[in-house]
């Protein structure tokens, strides 16, 4: 069974919150300009080479490509990411795009504490910066929860989901002038939107996991400086194409 997001409105000395009528879903999925480009991985091919595990620790957590999916997993208080790296790209002046995935908790929520997963975008963990995007079970209470830069502010909104059951996660970030905006979704769910003052600028894009087991599959980001390219199954479509074409299967679902 799929769930819709629902938004709830706070009051935020820092963050605006844009309501949900303001923003179209078709622009919302819309590609940032004809000339976008899109990097693509259904991790169908077990190719770790353009990912890259921030502080590695095998004995406490893992990430492997496997069985079509990419999997997540911490065992210790704390939160592992894994980090979009192709060769020759300077992913920190990456800025106005969009990324999608589908998403599967594998485990049981950890007792008394916060399991979440999800996105980290305008991502620059090195100096720790970035913004969250997650599910999360906080406290027996199940939210879409945002963190805006490095201790800016954040925002929650409730949400039924569930373990093993596959959602689909969009998020769209960008920069105009001295301001930010995150506009995201969650299946067919509301569209929510949230913008501040800009805080980093630009960045890459990381998967996000805490508390527990995560799936990821179909991963794509697109925008105006993102490269063509990615490891999908083989086939004759382009990267672009064959993105359109799972997203297309997807929402057909």
């Amino acid at each position: 069974m799929r769930h819709r997001a629902t938004t709830m409105f706070r009051a935020s000395n820092r963050i605006g919150l844009l309501t949900t009528a303001a923003i179209a879903a078709t622009a919302f999925f819309a590609a940032s300009s004809v000339h976008a480009g899109m990097w693509v991985d259904d991790f169908e091919d077990s190719v770790m080479e353009d990912w890259q595990i921030y502080n590695p620790d095998p004995t406490v957590k893992s990430w492997e490509e496997k069985d079509g999916v990419m999997t997540g997993q911490i065992n210790v208080d704390g939160f592992t990411t894994l980090h979009l790296k192709p060769e020759g790209e300077d992913t920190s002046v990456w800025s106005n795009y969009t990324v999608r995935a589908r998403l599967r908790l594998n485990s049981d929520p950890q007792p008394g504490g916060s399991t979440s997963f999800g996105f980290a975008v305008y991502d620059r963990i090195e100096e720790t910066m970035y913004h969250l995007c997650l599910l999360q079970y906080q406290d027996e209470n199940v939210l879409l929860y945002i963190r805006i830069g490095n201790g800016i502010g954040f925002e929650t909104f409730p949400m039924a989901f569930e373990p093993n059951v596959w959602y689909d996660l969009a998020v769209r970030i960008e920069t105009d002038g001295d301001t930010e905006t995150i506009i995201f979704r969650v299946d067919d769910g509301d569209t929510i939107g949230l913008t501040w003052q800009a805080s980093i600028g630009s960045g890459g894009v990381g998967l996000l996991v805490e508390g527990g087991q995560v799936s990821f599959d179909n991963f794509s980001i697109e925008g105006d400086n993102i490269p063509d390219g990615g490891h999908m199954a083989q086939t004759s479509v382009s990267p672009a194409g064959r993105a359109a074409q799972v997203w297309g299967e997807i929402k057909r679902q």
